[in-house]
């Protein structure tokens, strides 16, 4: 229940219980006692004053007054910060005490306005204005841009701001707009109003920014040693003193900083504002204030103010802001530090994501990833004695093609296959992510099977092989060995291995090491299709040719387009399928079964070239 809600129940029991009539309550006029009312008059309005304080917390960050002339919007920066005159379009209105700007005026430029002096949780612009000679699709505009540790930003946001039609003709009214997504940031703002008609006026009397300190009066905890941080209670107000503090850690809004065994991240959404301080590895000195949470997994301080000055490790940002952990030992020895983690199947392992979800509400996902090998950079900080990673962006996992995948869903995750696939030859390939055709490496896919042929049309390019589907693939320059998702998608969602159905033989795609049925074929080098031996095995993220039926015509070759491959290798003896020897041409088409009958030529007998 809101503060204000409780104040108002409080107040409204208090008036029944002391100055109603009796009666009014209960119906068997029952008194209470005098002393009980006074206490729960005391209470009321305790709980009145608390409202009305919380509702005049509201504190002027920034103002501009027009009445006397145009104040500190005379001038304004350029792009080379060089300062110039304001635009003659705007006049001062002494009679009114205010600024006018036509329709389609020059904006109109405030000077830069920092917003980092306390710890706001609320802030509105509020512009005291009149706006006349309307006309249809008249738009007042703001644009805002920020200014960060490369200093002001050259893309800016434009921002609507809202008037009513039933103000106009009215002497001055206020318009709010929020600007909570600018709070600890420096800003400039230009405001300009966009029609076709010159008669419209929008005078402005004033601009200023009101702000909501939520934390004005709270009680102070000051802290020089981070290892105290940890006795210090959630949603206290803390400053800390520090002393060359190691940025650790870097990623989004958020800074980590190691001293000690302590640890603290920063919520420093506006990037901290000098180039050195950005990058891990570096120190920091100086005094950061803030509110103390735990929403991330460990202390955090937010709606922060800091007086920071940055050293440079002259050991390089490599040798303290990050390193390689590739073994439990590694792991224990970085702790709270930013560490690249290359990992196969980490089963004893937490991997944690606070950066990408829904940091509002504290959220984190859990990866389950523990059966995969693992790639990530991330932060390294146990919990309750078990190896956590809190992870900087999503995780990587990469399959080999011994690996065994599930094609279960990994959300927030990226994905590699590692499978060779030689240049100049058609390979196999079934992945668990959509896959795009392009010309450096053709794609064809299974059409059908006449007369023992398996039958294969290749797709234009950019074309996309949707996840789980088997092809057959032709890298023309170089041999292929990694296959990822198409611009770095980080969604891997459930696939299972398909099938593409012929008439004797069915494609087959499997994501994990399998003994395929008797009497199926494979791809081997030179185009050429072979029996594959009883109990022999398909490795992972390739695809085979399966019988349809144990007495299934024997299958010859591929062809690409209508064009069979070669199939001089191809062994098609009575030890394998039991079935007869039978006579074919050059092309892959069944000519007889008697040599002597046929005219002369070049033939295969037996998958052997025999010439007549």
């Amino acid at each position: 229940m809101a503060r204000f809600d409780k104040a108002f129940l409080f107040v409204t029991f208090s008036f029944l219980t002391n100055f109603a009539p009796k009666n009014f309550i209960t119906s068997k006029n029952v008194s209470m006692n005098k002393s009980l009312r006074i206490v729960v008059l005391v209470l009321s309005l305790i709980a009145f004053s608390q409202v009305y304080a919380s509702n005049n917390r509201e504190v002027v960050v920034w103002e501009q007054s027009f009445e006397s002339g145009f104040g500190s919007f005379n001038y304004w920066p350029n792009e080379n910060d060089e300062m110039m005159q304001l635009s003659s379009y705007w006049s001062y209105d002494s009679e009114r005490g205010c600024i006018v700007g036509p329709g389609e005026c020059e904006e109109l430029s405030a000077p830069e306005i920092d917003l980092k002096t306390s710890l706001y949780s609320t802030l509105k612009l509020v512009i005291d204005n009149d706006l006349r000679n309307v006309v249809y699709n008249t738009k007042l505009k703001v644009e805002i841009r920020k200014y960060n540790y490369n200093g002001w930003e050259n893309d800016t946001e434009t921002i609507d701001i809202p008037y009513n039609n039933s103000n106009l003709g009215i002497d001055f009214f206020e318009t709010e707009l929020s600007l909570d997504k600018y709070i600890n940031q420096k800003i400039q703002m230009k405001f300009r109003v966009e029609n076709k008609n010159y008669n419209t006026t929008w005078s402005i009397r004033s601009i200023k920014i009101l702000g909501v300190d939520e934390y004005k009066n709270r009680e102070e905890v000051t802290i020089s040693d981070l290892n105290d941080i940890n006795n210090v209670e959630e949603g206290s107000l803390v400053t800390l003193n520090l002393d060359n503090a190691l940025l650790s850690f870097s990623w989004n809004e958020f800074q980590v900083l190691k001293s000690g065994n302590g640890l603290v991240a920063i919520n420093a959404i506006n990037r901290i504002n000098y180039p050195n301080y950005y990058y891990a590895g570096n120190y920091m000195s100086g005094t950061v204030k803030g509110v103390l949470t735990h929403r991330i997994g460990f202390p955090l301080l937010e709606y922060i103010t800091f007086n920071l000055e940055g050293v440079e490790n002259e050991n390089g940002w490599e040798y303290e802001g990050s390193a390689s952990a590739n073994t439990d030992e590694d792991y224990w020895n970085l702790v709270g530090r930013r560490v690249f983690f290359s990992y196969d199947f980490p089963k004893d392992y937490i991997f944690e994501n606070y950066w990408n979800i829904d940091v509002s509400r504290g959220a984190a996902y859990y990866y389950n990833i523990g059966d995969y090998r693992v790639r990530c950079e991330g932060l390294a900080l146990p919990y309750n004695g078990q190896k956590r990673i809190i992870l900087a962006g999503v995780p990587n996992i990469y399959l080999l093609d011994t690996d065994d995948y599930n094609g279960e869903a990994n959300p927030l995750v990226t994905m590699e296959v590692y499978k060779t696939c030689k240049a100049g030859q058609w390979n196999t390939l079934i992945l668990p992510f959509d896959f795009y055709t392009d010309k450096y490496y053709p794609c064809a896919v299974f059409s059908g099977e006449s007369d023992g042929v398996l039958q294969f049309t290749t797709m234009k390019n950019n074309r996309v092989i949707y996840a789980g589907t088997p092809f057959l693939i032709y890298p023309k320059n170089n041999d292929m060995d990694q296959f990822y998702p198409r611009n770095g998608a980080s969604v891997i969602n459930a696939v299972t291995p398909q099938t593409q159905y012929g008439t004797n033989y069915n494609f087959v795609g499997t994501f994990k090491n399998i003994t395929p049925k008797e009497g199926s074929y494979y791809l081997s080098a030179n185009n050429t299709i072979k029996p594959i031996s009883k109990g022999g095995t398909i490795k992972s993220f390739r695809a085979y040719f399966e019988p349809t039926a144990p007495n299934a015509q024997m299958a010859r070759a591929i062809s690409i387009d209508g064009e069979v491959t070669a199939i001089e290798n191809i062994d098609f003896g009575d030890d394998i399928f039991g079935q007869p020897k039978k006579i074919y041409n050059l092309n892959g088409q069944y000519v007889g079964d008697n040599l002597d009958a046929l005219p002369k030529g070049v033939y295969l007998v037996n998958g052997k070239k025999v010439t007549k």
